[in-house]
């Protein structure tokens, strides 16, 4: 739409879609030749959003700080997560990579 007295057009301002992620399953992947867990995630988005496609790369990571352990979880642990008198804070590891692409929705 133009104005005429200036002779700019209008522009409508849109704000970026703003989409909601979580994981609200896991499983087992039954046909995959190595031990394999399945996401199962849950995307939203506004009322208002079209989306086109997301293209989706995430990290997984065991986050080691975030439960107690007891002292023989420790010592059976501690080849994984090293040894607490030399990491006094247990730190969050990566365990992999994840890349998924998610094709249109409306909300």
């Amino acid at each position: 739409m133009a104005d005429c007295a200036t002779g700019e057009r209008a522009v409508a301002r849109r704000t970026a879609p703003a989409p909601a992620f979580g994981v609200v399953g896991a499983r087992i992947a039954p046909d995959a030749a190595v031990p394999t867990l399945a996401f199962r995630l849950q995307i939203g988005s506004r009322a208002e959003d079209d989306i086109s496609s997301i293209v989706l790369a995430v990290q997984i990571r065991i986050a080691t700080a975030r439960r107690p352990y007891g002292a023989a979880e420790r010592e059976r642990l501690s080849e994984l997560f090293g040894d607490r008198a030399q990491s006094p804070a247990p730190q969050d590891r990566l365990w992999t990579h994840a890349s998924v692409v998610v094709p249109p929705f409306v909300r």
